[in-house]
């Protein structure tokens, strides 16, 4: 479990690194970029992007590096939430808490499932482990 909250980690760092990159300073709210007359534009009307088709500029403007930062935080939360559960599920069975424990390590199982979900997005670099396909 550790070496995929690394992994992902790793990944949402990289995420992070290329949206902050992107970013303009009126890349914020979430969902600013717009796309028209073949171009990418910021909330203020700043160009983005000079010239892409329809097809790849609406991905483009829906992605925005607002976006793509929220889904990391969103994600890191994600991770946040497994190590909580999985703390809690040692601490609850190492202390005799039979109910307690089944009950954190079931939320360790959903949320374990979520990360190999996240991982998947990444299945391409040579560190990503068939294991962690959901």
């Amino acid at each position: 479990m550790d070496d995929l909250i690394a992994f992902v980690r790793a990944r949402l760092d990289e995420d992070e690194r290329v949206a902050r990159a992107a970013s303009t300073p009126n890349s914020l709210p979430p969902g600013s970029w717009a796309f028209t007359d073949m171009q990418i534009r910021d909330a203020a009307g700043c160009l983005v992007v000079k010239h892409t088709w329809p097809a790849e500029g609406e991905h483009i403007a829906r992605h925005d590096p607002a976006r793509a930062l929220l889904e990391v935080e969103t994600k890191r939360r994600n991770l946040a939430s497994l190590e909580q559960a999985h703390g809690n599920a040692e601490t609850a069975a190492h202390e005799g808490h039979a109910g307690d424990s089944a009950m954190y390590f079931g939320m360790v199982s959903a949320l374990l499932d979520v990360a190999k979900a996240n991982a998947q997005v990444y299945a391409a670099p040579p560190d990503s482990r068939e294991e962690w396909k959901p």
